[in-house]
C-alpha cells in the first residue's frame, strides 16, 4: 500500500495523511498500553516454543531497526601508480610498528 506523501511544513495534512497519522497514533497507544501483557505472553511462548519465540523476536526487529541491505563489492582495480601504493604501504607499516 503506497503511503501518501507528507505535507510540506506549514501546509495542512490531507484527509489521507491525517487518517494515516491518526492510525499510527492509535497503534502506538495500543502497543504501549499492552506491552506488559505482550511481554508475559512472549515469556510463556519462549518457555513453550523457543523457535516460535525467536520468530516473533526477529519479526519485531523489522519494525524497530533499519533493514540491512547487501551492497555489491567494488571489484574495479584501484587507479594508483606503484609509487603512491608504496607510500600507503609504508605509512601503514609505520603505524603498525608504533603499536
Amino acid at each position: 500500500m503506497a503511503r501518501p506523501p507528507k505535507a510540506q511544513p506549514g501546509q495542512p495534512l490531507t484527509k489521507a495523511q491525517q487518517a494515516d497519522a491518526d492510525l499510527k497514533e492509535h497503534f502506538q497507544e495500543f502497543a504501549s498500553k499492552n506491552f506488559p501483557s505482550f511481554c508475559k505472553a512472549y515469556d510463556k511462548l519462549a518457555e513453550d516454543s523457543p523457535r516460535d519465540a525467536c520468530k516473533v523476536y526477529t519479526d519485531i526487529l523489522k519494525y524497530i531497526t533499519a533493514p540491512v541491505q547487501a551492497s555489491p563489492l567494488d571489484t574495479t582495480p584501484v587507479d594508483a601508480d606503484k609509487e603512491e601504493m608504496d607510500r600507503y604501504k609504508s605509512h601503514i607499516r609505520a603505524m603498525r610498528d608504533k603499536m
